[in-house]
């Protein structure tokens, strides 16, 4: 998005040359008016919006900017859903239920007799924590847990803390249907809200401003923007009769090779290592590397 100097109104080989850009790249531009006025001038679309789907265009529009530029100030909101992470499987131990009597119990009847006799100081250590891991193994097993989506990298402990609150208000509410009850969710769920949506605002724009163009690319294709297309041939279409017109579009008559030929500059090489070419006109001297 911004000035691209070259006006879309007009239909030369400037525009044209833009627009085979764009379709070569699987661009496109939404429609606006002239976005440059310049006094005695006439108006000019020089203003661009450049999107890689029409689809996610939620509105654009412009509006002018006459107190400190000719340009238009021109602005768009872009619907992006962040690509889903893969789910991740963590190892962990559930202390929360574990029969802490029953654990004290079984670690008081450990024989610790091959611990004591040992004379090797990491024998004894091996030792330990074999019978330890032994104990957590029986009260607090090693078990798979799935994360299918990693934590949202704006939402602080604050956040956390906040959206709780949120959510005991809504309880509250449910339970005991009363006006001030509804009053209070409804301040603390807009102050949640408000809160939520100022934090993921600082940290997109955090990410992508005065930051290396290799790190803003990465953080944008991890948000799903600028991701490569899949095509896919259209049916119907003969694959063979396809190839046969590429690999039979380039081929030359005999004809033409020796007009072309013909009108080949003539090479010589001086004395001095350097090649004159000639065509029709004053030789150019190209010293020879």
């Amino acid at each position: 998005m911004g000035d691209f100097n070259t006006c879309l109104l007009k239909n030369d080989s400037r525009s044209s040359s833009l627009h085979a850009v764009l379709r070569s790249t699987n661009l496109y531009i939404p429609a606006l008016n002239a976005t440059h006025h310049f006094p005695n001038c006439s108006p000019s679309l020089l203003d661009l919006i450049l999107v890689s789907s029409l689809d996610h265009l939620v509105s654009h529009d412009q509006c002018p900017a006459d107190s400190f530029s000719y340009h238009d100030a021109i602005y768009l909101s872009y619907k992006i859903r962040p690509l889903k992470s893969k789910p991740k499987i963590l190892q962990l131990r559930n202390f929360s239920s574990m029969n802490v009597d029953k654990l004290c119990e079984d670690a008081s009847n450990i024989d610790w007799l091959a611990l004591y006799t040992s004379k090797s100081v990491d024998e004894k250590v091996d030792i330990f924590v074999t019978k330890i891991m032994n104990l957590y193994n029986i009260h607090a097993p090693v078990r798979n847990v799935k994360l299918k989506q990693s934590p949202s990298p704006w939402l602080t402990q604050e956040i956390k803390m906040l959206i709780d609150k949120k959510a005991a208000y809504k309880t509250k509410y449910k339970h005991r249907s009363t006006v001030a009850n509804w009053e209070n969710y409804v301040n603390i769920r807009n102050h949640c809200n408000k809160v939520c949506r100022n934090a993921q605002r600082h940290y997109f724009q955090s990410s992508v401003e005065n930051r290396d163009p290799a790190k803003v690319w990465k953080f944008l294709q991890s948000m799903g923007i600028g991701k490569a297309r899949q095509t896919t041939v259209p049916d119907g279409v003969d694959l063979n009769s396809l190839n046969t017109h590429f690999t039979s579009a380039s081929n030359f008559t005999g004809a033409t090779k020796a007009s072309t030929s013909t009108r080949r500059p003539v090479s010589e090489t001086g004395a001095s290592g350097e090649i004159t070419l000639k065509k029709d006109g004053p030789s150019l001297q190209i010293p020879r590397l």
